[in-house]
């Protein structure tokens, strides 16, 4: 009974040990490899009388928050950026964190049925920009390459009772890659 105790706790470290071993020698040939992701060149536009008062900033693979104006249906922000991958793997993307938008009325008294509207009524999406595709999980950034991508956050809902109009906060967005496994 003792001997088989033994043997079975005997298999037990030796498997301990091998998986140990497989474990770390993966994570080392996965350091080897480079997989760079960075987010890059923004370019802010309007459309209508949307109004952006300070350009988003990228930080690595963040968009730090910013503010987007909105007056009337039809008011687009609308921000390009390159999501470039400089390694030599391909990665796949595995979080989008968008945050939802925060809408406060401009107005003075607040009209906070604007701000209601325009936030239960936002169009906030995030697409390539060369065939107009929806960013998504488990998409495929090959290696040494580059994607733009558009973010496009409006509103084009009923005319709202403020010409002050309604401040729409996004705040930070993340896209985060791993390397394919």
């Amino acid at each position: 009974m003792k001997n088989k105790v033994l043997i079975i706790l005997l298999i037990l470290i030796v498997g301990f040990f091998i998986g140990l071993y497989i474990y770390n020698n993966n994570i080392l040939n996965d350091a080897n490899k480079n997989y760079n992701v960075m987010l890059s060149n923004m370019k802010a536009s309007v459309i209508n009388s949307a109004f952006i008062p300070n350009d988003p900033v990228i930080e690595s693979t963040f968009i730090k928050a910013s503010d987007v104006l909105i007056t009337k249906p039809g008011d687009y922000a609308i921000y390009t950026f390159d999501v470039e991958n400089k390694g030599d793997t391909d990665v796949i993307l595995k979080t989008i964190n968008k945050i939802n938008p925060k809408c406060i009325s401009l107005n003075l008294p607040e009209i906070k049925n604007d701000a209601d509207l325009v936030c239960n009524n936002l169009e906030y999406k995030l697409y390539y920009t060369k065939n107009n595709q929806e960013v998504k999980l488990n998409d495929i950034l090959k290696m040494n390459t580059k994607e733009n991508i558009t973010i496009k956050i409006g509103y084009n809902g009923k005319q709202l009772e403020s010409s002050e109009g309604v401040q729409v906060t996004l705040y930070d967005m993340n896209l985060l890659y791993e390397t394919i496994k």
